[in-house]
This record gives structure tokens, sequence and C-alpha cells, in this order.
């Protein structure tokens, strides 16, 4: 056959399938291959109109969208995937219900049959007042996914940037309903979903969005089953007693306890709540994720690392919150400016959205003290037990992903990316790792951070509460391994020290911050 009639087949067959025209000029906003996976359509009663995936886990998909999509608070809206599969999902929260037209939801899908189908898209952490910024020209086209009304036919609306008023974006355009709930998506992150349309477009931020979702803490999460559970086998008769415990061949202490069971399940099926504290010279602090209550095995749990990883504890940990990425430059050269202190060396890599390196505990410490005057909040150094706690999100191997160091999971010596052993990797860009459970990044790899806690040979209570300012006698304790760290000393449960002015290219740190319970 022809190649010009191959390439014609290929051409008809596509437009078609995705049911409207111009695919060229959608195709250069974002790749059908992203849209398809991550946005949906949904139906509610007798309206239509979209939503994205934002967070996926083992047992869910959750989607965000406007709230005036699910009319008359629908709790079980059809959600569409691309191919026409249609699934019921379950309204989990709803934001604003004395003004849908402004607000947002969230709705939640299972089956694996469709988790292995989709992707989220991640929401971008950078200043939305700043979008024009991230457009190429000041003719840049954004566009609005959505439906024509009815529901019948896909289409994609091209939008003009105008300016924001409190946190939500306006863009010119004309829209329809169908377009509700629409991401703005730029560079394949979220920078806002459409809400309303008056004179102008309006579209919720990402900030606004990550603040919405804040608020299902403490809801309830239901997802629709599947299948119908099946009922529970009636337990045998014992046919015997049971033997009695054999005596330990060990001493009690030196024993390594079998791993707990939580008081609840840890929220690895929960989306991670992120938010960002104000400061008063104005703009924001880094991106915390709420990290909850929760209990869990500290220290070396497989048995072959390092002395000073034992015992292994049981730990119970209050709710608090950890910032999402290692600090940045930019966050500390604000505080550098701020203070008139001294800024550190980036080696010649770069700053801006690369971690703060060359940084003593003292300066993390500085940053931290300032970083609560500006928002009248408690921030600090995590503990040891907070670090780990965090960095495993759930888990009790070497990574939280696993016994085995996998390729592009994070920038270490051998450890599969491109960063490998030459230099720090940029945070929150293209170039980031998967984020674990609790949704952080880089708690294996990029840089060593610092810690509030003394060290110690052994585990004896010092990694639980912020010890090494109560003498100068103490070295301070650094965790997760570096961008030069061979996959051994990037292991969870692996600790390093040094005294309180140490600097390093490899050392950074990120922030705690106490959440009253």
């Amino acid at each position: 056959m022809n190649i010009r009639i191959i390439l014609l087949v290929m051409v008809y067959t596509i437009t078609v399938s995705l049911g409207f025209r111009g695919y060229d000029a959608f195709a250069q906003e974002i790749s059908y291959k992203i849209l398809k996976n991550s946005v949906v359509k949904i139906n509610s009663r007798n309206q239509v109109g979209v939503g994205f995936i934002v967070k996926i886990t083992p047992n869910a998909a959750y989607i965000v969208t406007a709230a005036r999509v699910i009319q008359g608070n629908d709790k079980s809206p059809t959600v569409e995937l691309f191919g026409n599969q249609r699934i019921t999902s379950v309204l989990q929260y709803t934001e604003k219900k004395d003004n849908p037209h402004k607000g947002l939801a969230l709705l939640a899908v299972n089956g694996k049959d469709i988790l292995s189908k989709v992707s989220y898209l991640p929401l971008s952490k950078k200043c939305f007042r700043n979008f024009s910024h991230y457009l190429k020209t000041k003719n840049d086209v954004i566009f609005a996914y959505g439906f024509h009304h009815g529901g019948l036919g896909w289409k994609y609306t091209e939008l003009g940037y105008s300016g924001y008023k409190g946190r939500n974006m306006i863009f010119t355009g004309d829209i329809s309903p169908g377009n509700f709930g629409s991401p703005i998506i730029k560079g394949n992150k979220v920078f806002g979903i459409i809400t309303t349309k008056d004179r102008y477009v309006y579209a919720a931020s990402s900030l606004a969005i990550q603040e919405f979702l804040m608020g299902i803490e403490g809801q309830s999460i239901q997802v629709p089953p599947s299948k119908p559970p099946k009922p529970p086998k009636p337990p045998k008769p014992p046919t015997s007693p049971p033997k009695p415990p054999k005596p330990p061949n060990k001493p009690i202490d030196e024993q390594k306890p079998a791993p707990p069971v939580p008081d609840k399940p840890l929220p690895t099926t929960r989306t991670p709540q992120l938010f960002n504290d104000g400061l008063l010279r104005g703009g924001l602090g880094p991106e915390m994720a709420i990290i909850p209550a929760g209990r869990f095995s500290l220290g070396d749990l497989q048995g072959n690392g390092q002395r000073d990883e034992q015992p292994v504890r049981e730990v119970l940990m209050k709710r608090f919150a950890m910032s999402v990425y290692e600090i940045t430059f930019a966050e500390y050269d604000l505080f550098a400016n701020a203070t008139g202190r001294k800024k550190p060396s980036d080696n010649g890599w770069g700053r801006g959205n690369r971690p703060v390196i060359n940084v003593s505990w003292q300066d993390a410490t500085a940053y931290t003290d300032w970083l609560s005057k500006e928002t009248n909040q408690k921030y600090r150094l995590p503990t040891e037990a907070e670090w780990e706690y965090t960095a495993r999100a759930g888990t009790q191997t070497k990574y939280w992903w696993g016994n085995e160091m996998e390729k592009n999971r994070a920038n270490c010596a051998i450890c599969g990316s491109k960063w490998d052993n030459k230099k720090t990797a940029p945070v929150g860009g293209d170039e980031e790792f998967t984020a674990n459970a609790f949704g952080l990044y880089d708690t294996v790899g990029n840089v060593y951070e610092w810690t509030c806690s003394a060290a110690d040979r052994r585990y004896r209570g010092r990694e639980r509460r912020c010890s090494c300012k109560e003498s100068a006698q103490f070295s301070c304790v650094y965790r997760g391994g570096s961008w030069r760290s061979l996959p051994k000393y990037a292991r969870l449960a692996n600790r390093s020290r040094d005294d309180k002015h140490y600097r390093n290219n490899n050392l950074g740190f990120r922030v705690a911050r106490e959440i009253l319970q």
C-alpha cells in the first residue's frame, strides 16, 4: 500500500476517534496521551462538565471538578473516560454549598481495570499571579477543554489570560457549561480549574485547589466497591491446644520487635493535603503536606544496616506538617535578603528551584525561626522520628517503593537518573521524581537533610525530640542520602551526623510545622 495512503488513513482515524477538528493546534498545548488518561467527562443529571484526576491510589482515583457540574448535589455522577468507558463515581466533598457557582467538588472512582488506564495531573507549585511569565508570548494560547452543550462532541476553546482577582485567575473567551471543571494546563501541570463565567472566565488557582483538598481533612473517604465483599468463612475448630512459645535465644533488649499494627490505616489511599502559609512581607512559604497521626517502626527493619540504626523502636506520631520539597535556593535567598545573611554558594549549578546546599544546621535553624515569625506559625527542623515516618509513608522497606533501588527513582550514585553523581536535581519541575504516599519528593537522594535531633550510638530517645539544641557537644543528625551517595547510604534508616557548623554541597534541609491537635 502506498505510504501516503497509509498516512491519510491514520490521520482520519485519529480525527474521528477524538471527535473534534483542529487536532494539530490542540496537540501543541498538551499531548493527547496525557489528556485522555487524566481528563474525564462528568454527567450529573442534566449537566455535563469535565474534571481531572489529581490522585491515584491502590484503591481509587480522585477527581476534582467545579461544584456547579454536580447539579443538585448529585451523590453518584457518571464519569466517562476517553473510549466511552462509563463508571459511577462517589461524591466525596463539595465546597461552598451556599454558592456552588464558585466552589469545587471531589469525586472518587475505583476498580483495577480503571486505575490501570488513568494518570493524574500534578498541580503547579508556582505562583499563579505570575502566570503570564510562563507564557512564551503575550499572545500564547491557553485552552479550556470540555463538551458541547448536551454533551455531544468534544470541544476545546481558546482563552486569553487577563490577570487575577483574589485566588482566581481571569481569562477571556467564549466557553459553555460543558467547559466547567476544565483544568488550565501549561507545561503538563495544572495552574487552575474553570469554575464559572460572567463577563470573564474565572478559574480557581492551583493554590485554591490545594486548600480545597485540605478541606477533606476529617471527612470519611468512601469508595464504591468494584465487587460485593465475600462473607467471611467460619473459623475451623481447634484440633489440638496451641503449643507454648519457645523462649527467646537473645536478650529481650536486643531483639527486633515485630512490625506494629497502626491504630488506624496509614493514609496511602487518600489525596495528600497540601497548603502554603502566607508571609507577612507578601508571597507564600514552602508548600506543606499534612502528615496524619499513626504508629511506625523506626530503625533498620532488614537487619543489615549500621549499629546506630538499632534497636528498632515502635514510635507513636502526632499529626504535623512537612514540606513537600527540600527547601530551595529561591526560598532560602528570600530569607537571606530579608535578614542580611550571607547567601550560600550554589557550586555553579544554578539557584532558583534547586535545593539549597552548603548550609549548616545553624543556617537551617535560623531559616525556620524566620519562617515562624513571617507566618505566625511554629516551624522547625523535623526530628529524626518525624523525618523517617514521613519518608517511609507507611512502608517497611529499605526505600519507600521497595527493597531494591529502581531506575530513575532518586538522584544518587548509580541510581539510574541523569543527575547521578553529578549535581543536585531541581525540585518541583519537569525533572522531579515520584512522590511517596504522603506526597513528599526526594526523601531518597538529591541532598541530605538536617534534622533537629542529636546523634547517638543507639536509639535511646533523642531521635524523638529536638535534642540537638540542648548542648554544644552533640553532633546533629542528617538523613536521606544525596546526589553522590551509594544506594546503601540512601536507605530510609541510614543515619549521618556532623557538628552544627558543618556545610557541604550535598547537604540541605526540609522543614516541619507543628499543628494544634
